[in-house]
């Protein structure tokens, strides 16, 4: 039988639960306000935390000021360090057989700083051999994620590799033709070549779907391009490949292609026929955009040309310098945000909204939006910086119009700059030196890592496979990022 407790009991185990409840509470709470209790000196001292996640590594070696912290389990990308002393810390993220991340991180009290975007770069031995190309390739650079272009000549056939790289080395000529142009879509599942023929030279258009190979055959069914007019009595006339200065898809219709010609007209048509008519004059460069197509004329001014209704408005009044043998960049945002570098290297921004093209920077060699038009990536010779077109509240947080330099090195040459398309947080450039990869946060220092020694041909991120994939002179070769 068991026996009750006395009363005398009951208020005694009462009492020293509201007592430790009492004792407990305080700390508690301050524990969880960021203060820790150091029993050695009796005082009460605040604490702050790191956190640390991969975007796709799970199960690594957490280091804290060079000495081992923890191990996260084979399913975990992220992992809380706690109880840490204002000032800087090192931290580093290790992984067998990749490079380590590391940072000087400065803790705050009452805050932990939060790394959501960790990349752990593969160590060289773990690149893919993909193939080996002709040793003449110094010149190529890739098209897409699974195209390169030979120009070691005016004309200079395609070399196309497997869409899966299923297996090494897995890499054909599609056919030795005279190729001049080339386009492809954002999906990256439509290509669209234009290649001569050597005898009459007429430009022939070729168009596929990559996904299943198409292209093929219709590389070897090409079309020629018949220029038609609004006078019903004109007999078309076939456009010459040597007249062809741009083509590109139009991105609102799957069959819709626009080309401008030697005389600066632009010309729209479908590949659903062999049919183009003329519809801008007087055109320097363009670039479709959604419902239009925005373009500067040869006398340096921006303007838009409507797709459905024709009609041309002017949106900057600014001149551009232009010169034949640098065309000018464009690049739109998701958010409607347009750049322009001219041929002198000017920047020149126009944000949502706004009718003014302002121009932010000189010198510029290329740039990329970031997925929501956020964040400008531009690349000079010797410089990488992002220039924020919004706020970013979320950690580091960063103020509208700031400007983040990623990489100022004098003694190098950068010659290519993309953003990491997973994640949208990391740099991909190539210099004289080799290939490298950076984050964008630059708490802590800036995390540089040399992906492989240089010189680097060519390279492309896939963000479908999340491959990184180079040219160099011999190889193609790739690893997962």
């Amino acid at each position: 039988m068991r026996m009750a407790l006395t009363k005398t009991t009951r208020r005694v185990i009462f009492y020293a639960s509201v007592a430790l409840f009492l004792l407990a509470t305080p700390v508690i709470i301050l524990y969880s306000l960021g203060y820790t209790v150091n029993i050695q000196d009796k005082t009460i001292q605040t604490t702050g935390g790191i956190f640390v996640k991969t975007v796709m590594h799970p199960g690594f070696t957490i280091f804290l000021d060079g000495v081992f912290y923890k191990e996260t389990s084979f399913l975990s990308r992220g992992a809380l360090v706690t109880d840490l002393r204002p000032g800087y810390h090192s931290v580093a993220v290790a992984k067998d057989g990749y490079l380590p991340w590391t940072k000087n991180v400065l803790v705050e009290s009452r805050r932990v700083a939060e790394f959501r975007f960790i990349v752990l770069v593969p160590e060289p031995q773990n690149q893919a051999h993909i193939a080996t190309t002709t040793p003449h390739i110094s010149d190529a650079r890739f098209l897409l994620r699974d195209v390169i272009f030979e120009s070691t000549s005016p004309l200079a056939p395609p070399l196309v590799t497997d869409p899966s790289f299923a297996s090494a080395g897995n890499t054909r000529h599609l056919l030795s033709a005279n190729l001049t142009i080339a386009d492809w879509n954002e999906e990256q599942n439509r290509i669209l070549f234009v290649r001569t023929d050597p005898t009459t030279d007429s430009a022939f258009w070729s168009i596929g779907i990559l996904a299943d190979n198409s292209y093929e055959e219709r590389w070897k069914r090409p079309t020629r391009f018949f220029v038609k007019t609004n006078t019903a009595t004109t007999t078309p006339r076939i456009l010459e490949a040597r007249g062809v200065r741009r083509i590109a898809l139009d991105p609102e219709r799957n069959d819709g292609i626009f080309i401008l010609d030697t005389s600066g007209t632009v010309y729209r048509g479908s590949t659903a026929s062999n049919d183009i008519t003329p519809f801008v004059p007087n055109v320097a460069f363009f670039s479709p955009v959604a419902n239009a197509l925005a373009f500067i004329d040869t006398n340096g001014f921006l303007a838009s040309a409507d797709t459905q209704s024709d009609a041309i408005a002017v949106i900057g009044r600014r001149g551009f310098f232009l010169k034949p043998n640098v065309p000018p960049q464009f690049a739109r945002a998701s958010s409607e945000a347009l750049a322009i570098i001219d041929s002198a290297g000017g920047l020149f921004l126009q944000e949502p909204g706004s009718p003014e093209l302002a121009q932010v920077d000189s010198g510029a060699r290329g740039m990329m939006f970031d997925k929501t038009g956020a964040k400008l990536l531009v690349w000079k010779e010797q410089e990488i910086f992002v220039h924020w077109l919004k706020e970013q509240e979320q950690q580091p947080q960063r103020a509208k119009n700031e400007r983040s330099k990623i990489v100022l090195w004098p003694e190098v040459t950068i010659k290519k700059a993309i953003w990491q398309t997973n994640t949208y947080e990391h740099i991909i450039f190539s210099t004289q030196n080799g290939l490298f990869l950076s984050d964008v946060d630059n708490r802590g220092g800036l995390n540089i890592q040399k992906i492989t020694d240089g010189p680097i041909i060519d390279f492309i991120y896939d963000k479908k496979e999340k491959r990184l994939r180079w040219l160099d002179e011999k190889h193609i070769l790739e690893i997962e990022l």
